[in-house]
């Protein structure tokens, strides 16, 4: 269903493009030229809604390749960590509304940055605001998530690094059993 949607819009979208470029180019006498000119113009403004689109997925696989590998502290070993709550952040200048969720796995004790990695999501462009928000949220023409190709949060991984991992919620019990005082 979302499919018929998406080419219907495109349908209709192709149609009104080539009405305003006949409009445009009635004037031009020679066949040739009206020709090439119509082709750039419906080239053109049948992708001008996407623009915002095209530019983004460069923004965010730029992002995503600089971004594609977390940081572990070199003195990871014999910590016990937690998932400290970090805000999102909104990614600036960017052409679309691009997302930062920031992943710190912070040492109880130190309350220092052991992991760290980021995962990012990006909204959809003008198409997506205007015909498709009720159907998707993301881009339309690229995968709108990325994050580290490998993410170091399973508990296999932690054991792996020789740490222990405990939720939030069990901070303060877990101070008490290791006597350590704030």
């Amino acid at each position: 269903m979302t499919g018929l949607l998406i080419l219907i819009i495109l349908v209709i979208w192709f149609y009104l493009v080539l009405f305003l470029v006949k409009k445009i180019t009635s004037k031009i006498k020679n066949n040739f030229v009206k020709f090439i000119v119509t082709l750039v113009l419906v080239m053109f403004i049948y992708l001008l809604p996407y623009l915002d689109e095209f530019i983004a997925s460069y923004q965010f696989e730029k992002i995503c390749t600089e971004n594609s590998v977390p940081w572990i502290s070199a003195e990871v070993e014999g910590k016990t960590i937690y998932l400290q709550d970090n805000d999102v952040e909104m990614v600036s200048n960017a052409w679309v509304k691009i997302v930062k969720q920031p992943w710190n796995y912070v040492d109880v004790k130190t309350k220092e940055i052991i992991i760290s990695y980021n995962v990012y999501s990006a909204s959809g462009g003008v198409i997506t605001k205007t015909f498709l928000s009720s159907i998707s949220n993301g881009p339309f023409i690229f995968y709108g998530f990325c994050g580290p190709v490998f993410q170091p949060d399973s508990d296999d991984y932690f054991k792996l690094l020789g740490v222990n991992y405990i939720q939030r919620s069990d901070i303060k019990n877990w101070e008490i059993k290791n006597d350590i005082n704030e």
